[in-house]
């Protein structure tokens, strides 16, 4: 009994490749939105809040112009992380967009539609 064999086409290669470009594509932005989610509602904002405040009662009693600085250096840090995960978050965002929309593109020029 003769057994047919399956020739894999190019087209069934650019299918695959488009369907796992779509998966890390989705991966790559649920990511992404979880880091902005998680940004928003973190704590950090929070703590940042919360040292401030102890470093301003801390000024009273000390010298105001060492505290100013120190407080200064320490919410330009706090500003530097908060905006750098929101920039990862966002840059995943569009990566992920990229690439589930270049595996839709993939996709419909196979078809041809």
């Amino acid at each position: 009994m003769l057994q047919s064999i399956y020739v894999i086409q190019p087209e069934d290669i650019v299918l695959v490749i488009a369907g796992i470009c779509f998966l890390f594509g989705l991966l790559t932005f649920i990511i992404g939105l979880s880091i902005l989610i998680r940004v928003a509602n973190g704590k950090e904002l929070e703590t940042i809040a919360k040292n401030t405040q102890l470093i301003a009662k801390k000024g009273i009693g000390m010298d105001v112009s060492g505290v100013v600085n120190s407080l200064s250096v320490f919410i330009g840090e706090a500003s530097q992380i908060i905006k750098t995960k929101n920039g990862i978050g966002s840059l995943l965002l569009v990566i992920g967009l990229a690439m589930i929309g270049g595996s839709f593109w993939a996709i419909l020029n196979l078809f041809g539609m």
